[in-house]
C-alpha cells in the first residue's frame, strides 16, 4: 500500500473521532471538554506524524517534488478542521476555567461577606452588652448617690431638729398670768410647770414666754434691759421665784 493511501485511511479514521469530539462542545462540562481537547491534540499529532511519513514515502516512490507539494497542500487543508476544533475546545476550556474561577471567587467573597456580617453582629451584640453594663453601673451609681444625698439630707434635718430651739405655741396654753398675789403663786407655778416647763422647747423660749406673757407688769422691777443677765436662773424653780421676788 502506498504511503499516501495509508495516510488517507488514517485520516478517515480520525474524522470519525473528530465527530465524537465535536459533541463534547455541547456538554458544557469542564472534564469532558478537557478530555476532548487532549484527544484532539493526540489526533493532530498522530496525523502530522503520519503525513510526514507519507511525504517521505512518496519521495521514495519516485513521486515528483511538485506532486508531493500538491499532496501536502491538500492534506493541510484536510487537517484544518482538526486544528479548528482544537481551537474551539481550547477557547471553551478557557471559558469554563475562567467561569469556575469566577464562581470560586464569588463563593469566597460570599463566605468572607458572611463572616464579616457575623463578626459585625458579634461586635454589635458585644457593644450593646457593654453599653447596657455601663448604663446599669451608671444607674446604680446614681441610685447610690441619690440614697446618699437623701440620707445626708435626713441626717441634716435631724440635726437641725435636735439643735433648733422650739418656739412656744401660745395658743395651746391657757395659763392665767401671775399678778403678784402670793396665794396665787402655787396655782400659777404648778400650771406653768405642767404646760410649759414640761414641754421639749428650749429653755430660752420658756423663759421668754414666762417673762413677756405670764408675769403681769409691776410684779418685778426688772425690765427687758436686764433680761440677758437673768436668763440663766430659769434652769431652777428656786431661781425663778427668787428672781420674781426681787
Amino acid at each position: 500500500m502506498a504511503s499516501d493511501e495509508k495516510f488517507d485511511q488514517e485520516l478517515a479514521a480520525c474524522k470519525i473521532i473528530l465527530e465524537d469530539i465535536e459533541e463534547v462542545l455541547e456538554s458544557g462540562e469542564r472534564e469532558d471538554v478537557q478530555h476532548g481537547y487532549t484527544r484532539i491534540c493526540d489526533v493532530i499529532n498522530k496525523l502530522e506524524s503520519s503525513k510526514d511519513r507519507a511525504t517521505e514515502g512518496m519521495l521514495s516512490d519516485e513521486k515528483t517534488i511538485e506532486e508531493v507539494r500538491e499532496w501536502n497542500k491538500k492534506q493541510k487543508r484536510e487537517l484544518e478542521q482538526f486544528h479548528e476544533l482544537r481551537k474551539k475546545l481550547k477557547q471553551n476550556l478557557d471559558g469554563l476555567i475562567e467561569k469556575e474561577r469566577g464562581q470560586k471567587q464569588a463563593t469566597e467573597l460570599e463566605h468572607q461577606r458572611q463572616l464579616g456580617h457575623e463578626q459585625a453582629m458579634f461586635d454589635e451584640e458585644r457593644d450593646r452588652q457593654l453599653e447596657e453594663s455601663k448604663l446599669h453601673d451608671q444607674q446604680r451609681k446614681e441610685e447610690w448617690y441619690k440614697k446618699k444625698l437623701e440620707l445626708e439630707m435626713t441626717r441634716k434635718k435631724t440635726e437641725e431638729l435636735q439643735v433648733r430651739p422650739q418656739s412656744v405655741k401660745l395658743q395651746k396654753y391657757t395659763i392665767t398670768p401671775f399678778k403678784g398675789d402670793y396665794k396665787d403663786w402655787l396655782r400659777f407655778w404648778n400650771q406653768f410647770m405642767v404646760e410649759v416647763d414640761g414641754s421639749s422647747i428650749a429653755s430660752i423660749s420658756k423663759f421668754n414666754y414666762l417673762y413677756f406673757r405670764l408675769i403681769a407688769p409691776g410684779v418685778y422691777n426688772r425690765g427687758p434691759s436686764a433680761l440677758n443677765s437673768s436668763r440663766g436662773i430659769y434652769n431652777s424653780a428656786p431661781g425663778v421665784m427668787l428672781w420674781l421676788r426681787q
